[in-house]
Order: C-alpha cells, then sequence, then structure tokens
C-alpha cells in the first residue's frame, strides 16, 4: 500500500514541475503543438512513476520532490529538444 501513496505523492508533484518546465521553455521558444508538448510531459509521469514505486518504505515528502525534480527536467529536456538551433 505504501507504494500506492508514494506514486501518488509523486504525481502530484509531477503537474508543478511541468507547468514550471512550460513556463521556462516558453522564455527561451515557442511552444510546440499542444499534442507534442503533453507527449513530453507525459513521459515525466510514466518515469516518476517507476522512481517512486521503488522507494522501500513511505515517503511522501522525498516523493513528492522526487515528482517536482522529474517533472520539470524531464519535461524541460524534452521540449528544448523540439528546438530549431
Amino acid at each position: 500500500m505504501h507504494r500506492l501513496y508514494n506514486i501518488l505523492a509523486g504525481l502530484a508533484g509531477v503537474f508543478p514541475g511541468v507547468v514550471t518546465a512550460f513556463g521556462a521553455y516558453n522564455m527561451i521558444g515557442d511552444f510546440p503543438d499542444f499534442e507534442t508538448s503533453m507527449m513530453r510531459a507525459g513521459g515525466s509521469i510514466i518515469i516518476i512513476a517507476a522512481v517512486n514505486f521503488s522507494l522501500p518504505e513511505k515517503q511522501l515528502k522525498k516523493a513528492f520532490v522526487h515528482g517536482l525534480a522529474v517533472g520539470f527536467l524531464w519535461t524541460l529536456a524534452a521540449l528544448v529538444f523540439e528546438l530549431d538551433l
């Protein structure tokens, strides 16, 4: 049951991280189309579920911080690859 709580806490942290990444990317360049942006953000949800599933006990604070970090870094990195440099 603790794995489910960790995953839910991580997912709660992913969304603020993704929104922050979209804001940071908006300063760099224009957004790609909506479908591409959501696919890039969806990758962070899958990654955080796997990371927080592996936590050995109920650690909600650590799971939330992992969600923020992965949501921001994964989404921003994926969106930067969309830039035409």
